[in-house]
């Protein structure tokens, strides 16, 4: 997907930021599972635009796009999956911006007090491909489509 400006682009439809580890042995094939779940919503005709945080090719300060994307995100999508430190920074600051959030993790059960009464799709980092429908549904209703 090329890359999206978020304050230049807010007016092209719902935007996705996702905030997840990179690097990890199963981050990519994590990454790719939410690309299909927009990319299938886009392709019934929702005018959908998603971007991870390494996706940012602008020059600049890195936590500012960071949090200029966040608060332009109609949805955060977060994989809360090993608490990283920089995931859990971003989800907070998506919450206090008042962005509606979806939560993947590997061991909903291992989440810190605050996150456990949310909603959390659980997914086996073998097979992360099996929470894709209901990624799908829960993104669907999330941007009331």
């Amino acid at each position: 997907m090329p890359p999206f400006t978020p304050a230049s682009a807010s007016t092209e439809g719902p935007y996705i930021f996702i905030a997840m580890p990179f690097g990890e042995p199963w981050s990519d094939a994590v990454h790719a599972c939410i690309e299909q779940a927009c990319e299938k919503l886009r392709s019934e005709g929702l005018a959908l635009r998603w971007q991870r945080a390494d996706e940012i090719a602008r020059p600049g300060r890195i936590t500012e796009q960071i949090i200029d994307a966040i608060t332009t995100a109609d949805v955060v999508i977060a994989d809360i999956s090993g608490i990283n430190p920089n995931v859990i920074y971003e989800l907070g600051y998506a919450h206090a911006s008042g962005a509606t959030l979806l939560l993947l993790s590997q061991n909903p059960g291992a989440s810190p007090f605050d996150l456990r009464d949310l909603r959390q799709i659980r997914y086996q980092p073998e097979r992360p491909e099996e929470c894709l429908t209901e990624l799908g549904l829960q993104l669907s209703a999330a941007l009331g489509s």
